[in-house]
């Protein structure tokens, strides 16, 4: 993992040194703000949203109806429901590919894109980097070489991928981010917005759901947990990482006592999870958190294969909410989820083609979430619901469409009092709280 940072990095700056030695002079670009900082607005913003086009040339696009239904809330505008103006030109890199998760945001993304291009002709373009920066990284110069009108990403990591954002302000061309971001923060130079859950939270949804498990279970909060991270640098594993911990800072006795890489991909978790099950014996892991919930499923997969899956009970909890998670909660094997949903497509296009009519957009757009997870007999009903719902639907993940938000909420008071401000309100915050931090069991010998 470090060797595959260190060759992106060194290539970023290879690359970068060739790209902008091929652009002409411009301003000189604002220094890029720290994870989670404020992003600067004003009239020395170089993207401001209502700003100039590069799309005067292109064609005017058919007349059609709305690709957004009616009456979807998107935060930020006044009038959904975009129809472009033009035969726009939008270009995507995506960063994963690893996991159903992955596949299913993809296939959104992509499929919403394709009712684009039937009904109002504009040119999408797309790539796939397969869960490595060094591709990702050549793939978003490729498509800034085709001059695009707008940059759709998803990055694979933060700080290696931070370099592009620099690329597309020299070339002009504006970028929208979801899933997850760099460390350039909205607002900054090319990137006028990102849409993405709070991962944060979700971090902090899963360590609450873990204090309860292990209170109810143990009669108090004590517990040893192993952690399957994400991808390292990637802000959302970390932001995770770190939501989790925070709870965890007030109970001396619930401790990390593993962090591995899971990649947010099933056969790298499968292989850490024999490794960990090889290093720690029976009666020695209380719970498995999973940076995702297939890296959990992972760990339950090769649990079983050695005869041990049953000593971990419900001990299991993980992130972005599959319904095979939630019938594993119903059925008494798994603590909670903390939804991310993959269906991201329609936000994303909504909030592309409004900015390129020339509509002001949100610097950030948070997507609300449900915490699954069964504390009363109205749960129970509900997740019984939802799943017969995704069933009849042939759904792998739940959609926004079906509601439940009020039956799940995602900040009941103990999220509320441990995580009273989002972190990009006041990153500092959160700034000294610690991710994929290992500690001492306190509680065995």
């Amino acid at each position: 993992m470090k060797m595959r940072k260190i060759l992106a990095l060194a290539l970023a700056l290879c690359l970068v040194c060739t790209f902008v030695a091929s652009c002409a002079a411009k301003e000189e670009p604002k220094p890029s703000a720290g994870p989670g900082s404020a992003a600067p607005s004003g009239p020395d913003t170089w993207f401001k949203p209502s700003g100039p086009r590069t799309t005067e040339e292109r064609p005017d696009a058919p007349a059609g109806d709305p690709i957004s239904p009616a009456g979807i809330y998107f935060p930020g505008l006044d009038k959904p429901g975009a129809v472009p103006k033009k035969q726009y030109f939008i270009a995507y890199a995506e960063g994963e590919m690893g996991d159903n998760f992955t596949r299913t945001l993809f296939n959104d993304v992509n499929g919403t894109a394709q009712k684009y291009v039937e009904r109002f002709g504009i040119r999408w373009e797309y790539t796939i980097s397969g869960n490595n920066s060094t591709q990702q990284l050549q793939d978003i110069q490729s498509l800034i070489a085709m001059k695009p009108d707008l940059l759709i990403i998803n990055p694979n990591e933060a700080e290696p991928l931070d370099i592009v954002v620099d690329w597309a302000y020299e070339a002009g061309i504006p970028i929208i981010m979801f899933d997850k971001e760099v460390v350039t923060q909205p607002g900054n130079k090319s990137l006028i917005s990102v849409i993405t859950y709070d991962m944060f939270e979700q971090g902090v949804q899963v360590g609450v759901a873990l204090v309860d498990y292990f209170t109810e279970k143990y009669g108090a909060p004590k517990g040893d947990v192993v952690e399957i991270a994400g991808i390292l640098g990637a802000v959302a594993s970390i932001h995770r990482s770190q939501g989790m911990n925070l709870v965890f800072a007030d109970y001396p006795d619930i401790n990390v006592v593993a962090s591995v890489d899971g990649e947010w991909d099933n056969a790298i978790s499968y292989n850490v999870s024999q490794d960990i099950l090889s290093a720690f014996p029976p009666g020695t892991i209380d719970a498995i958190v999973g940076n995702c919930d297939e890296s959990s499923f992972a760990f339950m997969e090769a649990a079983g294969a050695v005869g041990r899956l049953e000593e971990f009970g419900a001990g299991f909890a993980g992130m972005d909410s599959p319904v095979l998670a939630l019938e594993y909660i119903l059925d008494g094997r798994y603590t909670a989820t903390a939804e991310n949903g993959p269906y991201h497509g329609m936000n994303v296009l909504e909030y592309a083609i409004q900015f390129l009519n020339g509509v002001k957009i949100p610097e950030r757009v948070w997507i609300p979430n449900r915490f699954y997870r069964v504390t009363n007999d109205e749960q129970r009903k509900a997740l019984e619901e939802v799943i017969q719902k995704c069933k009849a639907g042939e759904f792998e993940f739940v959609p926004a469409s079906l509601g439940y938000f009020d039956k799940f909420p995602a900040r009941p008071p103990a999220v509320e009092k441990i995580y009273p401000v989002p972190i990009a309100e006041d990153p500092a915050r959160y700034a000294n709280v610690p991710y994929y931090k290992v500690t001492p069991s306190t509680i065995r010998k």
